[in-house]
């Protein structure tokens, strides 16, 4: 059984509190490894969301899905972590989606828009994850946004996501 699934008798609000807290404190664990210092992120906690901002530059958002307690399906609680990377052109859009096809077969993570925003997205099952492996997707989609981010810009001349001021 996965360190997110060892509580059991917890509300939906509950676990996702204590996921969070849990996470956040891997996670500032994972990046000190990396060499990323307290001063250079932040975290922030929004319903089932934990965010996190790098460097003011990369921003991952981590939520939390799980299945109704009541329900009698079989468990499918997930954790998708979500990284913008930049916004979609005006223009050379043929040419700019091919690019993500051809990207996304070498990513540890899938590229996908929502809306106009393009995103670097993983979903795992809770159940079986460690911590080791949440760590390792974290830091993956944090390395790969990092890496993508430039190339496409610099490629396209698109514009980096940047979130609102109002959600921040």
């Amino acid at each position: 059984m996965g360190f997110l699934k060892s509580i059991f008798g917890e509300t939906t609000e509950e676990k996702t509190e204590r996921w969070k807290t849990e996470l956040q404190e891997l996670l500032e664990e994972k990046l000190k490894e990396v060499g990323i210092k307290n001063e250079e992120y932040a975290f922030g906690k929004v319903d089932s969301t934990l965010e996190l901002c790098v460097g003011g530059t990369i921003y991952l958002q981590i939520g939390f899905f799980f299945t109704d307690e009541d329900s009698e399906e079989t468990s499918h609680d997930l954790v998708k972590i979500t990284g913008p990377l930049v916004y979609l052109p005006d223009k050379n859009i043929l040419p700019f989606y091919r690019k993500l096809l051809d990207l996304n077969g070498e990513l540890y993570g899938t590229l996908c828009t929502q809306d106009e925003i393009v995103c670097l997205s993983r979903v795992m099952a809770i159940e079986s994850l460690t911590k080791i492996e949440v760590g390792v997707a974290v830091v993956g989609i944090l390395a790969e946004v990092e890496e993508l981010t430039p190339l496409l810009i610099e490629e396209f001349q698109v514009q980096r996501f940047v979130p609102d001021e109002a959600d921040e």
